[in-house]
């Protein structure tokens, strides 16, 4: 597969749109906790690809302090934090990754990173899932976007934020990346 990446999105956001909120939840952190920092690896499952997986459908993640460099097929994506892309605590409990809605940039879209000792689940707050219906736990109110399109925006509030994760996001759309044993990608 020449652009996992792509292929990475567009199974995130199949027939789905990242929900839009009004502010990123908790409060901004400079870095990344040491304990989510290394290298990773998300391989494409095969019942997604319709066949075999090998080494070359590999796209690597390496999560510093400062940012994630995202490497596929030869290709080099960096996305340091900065105004655009935030990584935020909220209530000391769950650290989400916020990046500036691509259509809308006044508006952010979600993703709560969880760490465990074989890599990091990632889960993207996805509008209109079946699952994990954003509208139970946020106030939303009509938006009509420049190229006439329209969708929801969603009012973040923390504690509603922290209740829609534990009740209803784990286990839907979950982006699996595992943690490397070396620190190096060859």
């Amino acid at each position: 597969m020449k652009n996992a990446l792509a292929f990475l999105c567009i199974l995130t956001l199949s027939a789905c749109t990242m929900g839009k909120f009004d502010r990123y939840p908790g409060q901004a952190q400079r870095e990344f906790p040491s304990h989510m920092t290394g290298v990773y690896y998300l391989v494409l499952p095969s019942n997604l690809t319709g066949k075999k997986t090998t080494g070359t459908d590999t796209v690597f993640y390496t999560i510093n302090q400062t940012g994630i460099i995202i490497k596929d097929s030869g290709k080099t994506e960096v996305k340091p934090l900065d105004s655009n892309q935030v990584l935020s605590l909220v209530q000391n409990k769950y650290y989400v990754l916020s990046t500036k809605d691509t259509e809308d940039p006044d508006y952010w879209n979600c993703m709560i990173y969880v760490a465990d000792k074989k890599g990091i689940n990632i889960y993207p707050a996805i509008d209109e899932l079946k699952n994990a219906d954003l509208k139970k736990f946020f106030k939303r109110k009509f938006l009509r976007l420049n190229n006439n399109d329209s969708v929801f925006l969603y009012e973040m509030h923390d504690a509603n934020f922290v209740r829609y994760v534990n009740k209803e996001l784990k286990g839907n759309h979950t982006i699996r990346l595992k943690k490397l044993t070396s620190n190096t990608i060859n």
